[in-house]
């Protein structure tokens, strides 16, 4: 008898488990999210290279560096296209620029083409000429070439082009 008295004044009504357990599945979710994008959370990415048409130079900084570059950039132009200021003149000329792997020279990409349907090379140097994206493009047309895959009529044209004259210069003829 005592038993059973204590076990029905213990059981509690159904909704008030399913309301704590939605209390505890809140909170969870809340410090997940708080973990994510709280105030102790760091800039995940990639060094970031600026370009100064001035002073045709451009410099390098990380993720970190470069969220607080833009902050200032935005206070410096409020409503306007937000500039860097250049290390080397001081001006807030600099915009997202590219670093060339081969000669180290800073430049700014080119406008006329989009990430979707690039009608160039986003990458290619202005001084040097070297573009990463063609060099591997044109590396993996001469592996699907060896497979016996390759279609020409299925790339870009300036793809096409480029897997042309390396053909002509024998340059990747061992890939």
């Amino acid at each position: 008898m005592i038993g059973t008295v204590r076990d029905s004044l213990n059981q509690a009504p159904r909704w008030v488990s399913y309301a704590i357990a939605g209390v505890v599945l809140v909170v969870a979710v809340g410090l997940v999210a708080w973990q994510v994008s709280g105030p102790s959370s760091r800039v995940i990415g990639r060094d970031k290279h600026f370009y100064c048409p001035d002073c045709d130079d451009g410099f390098t900084v990380t993720a970190e560096e470069s969220s607080e570059l833009m902050r200032e950039a935005a206070k410096a132009n409020p409503g306007g296209r937000p500039l860097v200021k250049c290390r080397k003149c001081g001006k807030f000329t600099c915009a997202l620029g590219r670093k060339c792997p081969k000669c180290n020279q800073y430049f700014e990409p080119p406008e006329k083409s989009t990430k979707l349907f690039p009608d160039s090379w986003r990458d290619e140097c202005a001084k040097c000429g070297y573009s990463a994206e063609r060099e591997k493009a044109v590396r993996a047309a001469f592996r699907r070439m060896k497979a016996g895959d390759y279609d020409p009529n299925k790339v870009p044209e300036f793809v096409r082009i480029a897997v042309e004259e390396a053909e002509k210069s024998g340059e990747y003829k061992d890939e």
